[in-house]
């Protein structure tokens, strides 16, 4: 039976992985990269692997927080069914994300099923001057974001939204008391008066490198005849009756997840004769 390509891409790193992390950064494929860089995309996954610099800051000591230092992160986009991922800019996007490709047009780009989908948005796009020329934004898009000020294009209109306390990165903002997305495991960020810090969720649960929250059900739980559900921290097995076989791709969610030692744990290798057969 042929394997499927993302499936080969799995497999690729058993071969690409460094079992060392440099001084500098995190060590993969013969290759040295800074936290920040992204290291692999999986699009059919939805999965990409990145390299992060961990302070634990405030919760240094607690159980579960790894030591400071490089590590190699995965994160798995939400996506629905089976769909794929799509690449601009060397970023991910899930699916029903878009883009902005050109500030010399008004045109949005949709991932759908991997893909780029164009439509034309002229009627609700924003013209704003950096100062030199003139530039167009779709609906809902970001402009700029100065002091906790985000100017942004809401249905043809540019808005100035100025917030009390806020956290500023990535041309991202987020208020005070805001949780920033992608967590590592059970340690997320938080924006706090003003600052970004590490919080740990009480009760949420981390599986295979995706975390869940407490209550959450794991992987594609609604497809499944059993399945896992987060309770209270702990991963338990529970049964449905109304249950049908899973998508084959729901099952990647279940064989990656990191390591300092590593870079990522090898339990999906024990698990990859299954998943060629179920490919």
């Amino acid at each position: 039976m042929e394997t499927s390509k993302t499936l080969q891409a799995f497999l690729l790193i058993a071969h690409l992985i460094s079992s060392g992390f440099a001084d500098d950064g995190c060590k993969f494929n013969m290759k040295t990269y800074a936290a920040g860089e992204t290291l692999m995309i999986f699009p059919e996954a939805c999965m990409y692997l990145e390299c992060i610099y961990f302070e634990p800051g405030d919760i240094e000591g607690q159980p579960g927080v790894p030591d400071e230092g490089y590590y190699i992160k995965v994160t798995i986009l939400d996506r629905n069914d089976c769909d794929e991922c799509c690449i601009h800019d060397g970023k991910l996007y899930g699916p029903g994300q878009w883009v902005h490709k050109s500030h010399d047009d008004c045109i949005r780009s949709t991932c759908i099923n991997g893909n780029w989908v164009d439509k034309d948005e002229t009627d609700t796009c924003c013209v704003y001057s950096d100062g030199f020329d003139d530039k167009f934004y779709v609906d809902g898009e970001t402009i700029k974001i100065d002091d906790c000020l985000r100017i942004w294009c809401n249905a043809s209109v540019v808005v100035e939204e100025d917030y009390e306390c806020c956290c500023e990165t990535d041309n991202e903002i987020y208020e005070c008391g805001e949780f920033l997305p992608n967590p590592w495991g059970c340690i997320f960020e938080k924006c706090v008066d003003g600052t970004i810090v590490n919080v740990i969720i009480e009760g949420c649960c981390e599986h295979h490198g995706v975390t869940y929250m407490n209550g959450e059900i794991i992987g594609n739980g609604d497809d499944l005849c059993n399945y896992m559900r987060c309770v209270n921290g702990t991963v338990r097995l529970e049964h449905n009756d109304d249950c049908k076989l899973a998508a084959a791709c729901k099952l990647f969610l279940f064989i990656i997840t990191p390591s300092k030692e590593t870079g990522l744990i090898t339990e999906w290798l024990m698990n990859g004769l299954d998943l060629v057969a179920l490919m």
